[in-house]
């Protein structure tokens, strides 16, 4: 059974800039964080639990049993706690040896060991061990895949790694609250489930600009998604569209058959040509920051035909959503610093049921494309 390699997603406090080099395809903004050639998204197995080994020390003032605990309730944040995830989490044991992964050999002797079996949850005590791997100071935590199978996309091995400096009671090194470490642990679970980063509510306060804002004012912190790059709203819980992400890839309790959804294509101005890298986000009117679902067009980028598609699901039935999209903000998605995607956007309204939506969007000013589409697309309220 051939295995290969992906890489991590990462947190940082700040403006860390971090580039990842991948060895599956690498997708941007909410969703899938990898992909197959095909375009299918790399998964874990549902048939029974995703299995972890944690570290046997300490992380900053959680001791081990803490930091362990910590650990199963991010987890299932992802899986039991929510109805509409099928997975499943369970602690598969220390790590071999002395347990304590405290310096870069024992690191690097787990790092891309595909037969081992290992899926490491790695607690740096004081940051000594991040500062060894010559990690930035601003890195808080990694994690993602590690293993999968090419043949099928199913996920074998995770490994995840967090910096207990951010929580050692020393705010001159800079400091988390424990609700705030919380909610890191639960991000990176995300993005060793295969989730990307989402953009939805949090680049607001970064200084980006969005439609959205303009129309509904200013996001409460709490609802910037726990999937957001940044330690921003000490989100502890997955917001709409974390939940939205994880139900498609992992869908339990009828969620892809029940909710709304609304599917279309970007194109570029010409009308005619698909769009690949628009943030596609919809809001509902009556409750625009706490219910919004965010997709990228080009998901699925393996064939002509899904160049410019998107998919926005888990949508409330009956209500009517503000829809507009974007560039990818890549400043954003690479947790780096600087106010990202100034361009303006263009947005419009529909109900469910109603006629397909239809918006322009103007021109970026990040140099990626000098043409950024028009959206399309088509509600779907599967219950009337």
């Amino acid at each position: 059974m051939v295995r290969r390699r992906a890489q991590w997603g990462w947190i940082g406090w700040g403006g860390a800039a971090l580039a990842l080099s991948l060895a599956a395809s690498e997708a941007h903004a909410g969703g899938p964080l990898y992909v197959r050639t095909d375009g299918t998204p790399l998964k874990w197995s549902t048939t029974g639990p995703v299995q972890f080994s944690p570290d046997g020390g300490n992380l900053g003032l959680w001791n081990n049993a803490t930091a362990v605990a910590g650990v199963g309730e991010a987890a299932n944040r992802w899986g039991p706690d929510l109805a509409t995830s099928a997975l499943t989490f369970s602690n598969a044991g220390g790590i071999p040896g002395d347990g304590d992964v405290n310096t870069a050999s024992e690191f690097y002797a787990l790092y891309g060991e595909c037969e081992d079996g290992i899926s490491p949850v790695i607690f740096d005590a004081d940051g000594s061990l991040f500062a060894a791997l010559g990690l930035p100071s601003a890195v808080i935590a990694f994690a993602g895949p590690e293993c999968y199978i090419p043949a099928t996309g199913t996920l074998t091995q995770g490994l995840a790694a967090f910096n207990g400096k951010w929580y050692d009671g020393n705010p001159a090194n800079g400091e988390l609250s424990q609700a705030e470490l919380k909610g890191v642990l639960v991000h990176e679970f995300g993005h060793w489930l295969n989730l990307d980063h989402s953009q939805v509510n949090g680049q607001y306060f970064l200084g980006d600009a969005d439609p959205g804002f303009t129309a509904f004012g200013q996001p409460p912190r709490s609802s910037v998604e726990v999937m957001f790059p940044f330690a921003i709203g000490g989100a502890t819980t997955p917001r709409k569209d974390d939940v939205a992400a994880i139900s498609r890839l992992y869908p339990a309790g009828g969620f892809s058959a029940a909710p709304g959804a609304i599917t279309g294509t970007t194109w570029y101005q010409n009308g005619s040509t698909a769009f690949q890298g628009a943030n596609v986000i919809a809001r509902n009117i009556a409750d625009p920051h706490n219910d919004a679902v965010s997709g990228v067009s080009g998901r699925p980028y393996a064939t002509p035909a899904t160049v410019g598609s998107y998919e926005l699901p888990g949508l409330t039935s009956g209500a009517s959503y503000f829809i507009a999209a974007k560039a990818i903000d890549d400043v954003l998605n690479e947790e780096g610093s600087g106010a990202g995607n100034q361009g303006t956007v263009r947005a419009s309204t529909f109900t469910f049921d109603t006629s397909s939506p239809t918006a322009t969007i103007q021109d970026p000013n990040a140099n990626k494309e000098s043409n950024l589409p028009t959206i399309s697309g088509q509600a779907n309220d599967p219950s009337g």
